[in-house]
């Protein structure tokens, strides 16, 4: 176990390494980007567009409507990082299939972990940037259990989708557009109190609401999501791995087959 998270931490740092390798400034682009992104998020939709996240005074001004977005968009960005790279993860390598003895349940989980790192440093910056903006406040503390049941089921996610495009190679096709489809569908611009309850089902339907708008409630207003949410959302995000994993390790026994 313990040499399997060891070549799991191994992978997924040479994949950092070789995604900002010839850069500048390398690595330190975890930390440059986000910052970035939220001055960006904080001129074009607040200051040049106008655009306010509420009409309570406190969520008026630019930065409070940069810190939303930011906090829906780092989440999206994650997402569609997984959702696209997984369907590559097996076929694109087939060597590991074919001449090494190895266990290719690791290549999704390097995949996933790639994701979540970039993810983590955003979630600092955002931690920092609120601590300046709003009172810290004890609901805080509920944000690493907020997003385990999602990205726990995004690890179901992405084995599901490793293993079936070996085998369906237009999936690999399909997933930007179907990231782009969760975007839009997503309270990720605007609260979801502004959704017209007539297309809020298909709002409701996109698994990225819910830790997005749990997300926010918990860092901007201190608050936190019903026990009924709570069993709802980690009974999924169980339910997600088990049946990614279980679909995975049945459908490897084709792959040298197919590739």
């Amino acid at each position: 176990m313990k040499q399997t998270a060891q070549l799991i931490w191994q992978l997924s740092k040479q994949e950092l390494k070789s995604q900002y390798s010839g850069s500048l400034f390398g690595q330190l682009w975890l930390i440059l980007q986000p910052i970035l992104l939220l001055v960006v998020y904080g001129l074009v939709f607040a200051k040049i567009l106008g655009l306010k996240w509420g009409t309570e005074p406190a969520h008026q001004d630019m930065v409070f409507y940069a810190l939303a977005i930011f906090t829906g968009l780092s989440l999206f960005s994650a997402t569609a990082e997984i959702l696209t790279s997984s369907p590559k993860t097996i076929f694109s390598q087939p060597n590991f299939v074919k001449k090494v003895r190895f266990n290719l349940l690791i290549l999704p989980v390097v995949t996933w972990l790639k994701a979540l790192v970039p993810f983590g440093f955003s979630l600092l910056i955002l931690l920092l940037a609120l601590s300046f903006k709003i009172e810290l406040n004890w609901a805080w503390l509920a944000v690493p259990f907020i997003l385990f049941p999602y990205f726990i089921a995004l690890l179901g996610a992405s084995w599901l989708l490793a293993a079936l495009s070996v085998y369906i190679r237009d999936i690999a096709q399909v997933m930007p557009a179907m990231s782009m489809f969760l975007l839009f569908l997503a309270p990720i611009f605007y609260p979801l109190s502004k959704v017209p309850e007539s297309y809020s089902i298909l709002f409701y339907l996109n698994p990225m609401t819910w830790p997005i708008e749990a997300l926010r409630g918990a860092l901007f207003e201190g608050t936190l999501p019903s026990t009924a949410e709570w069993f709802i959302v980690y009974g999924i995000g169980m339910a997600s791995v088990l049946i990614g994993a279980y679909t995975f390790k049945v459908l490897q026994r084709g792959f040298a087959d197919v590739l």
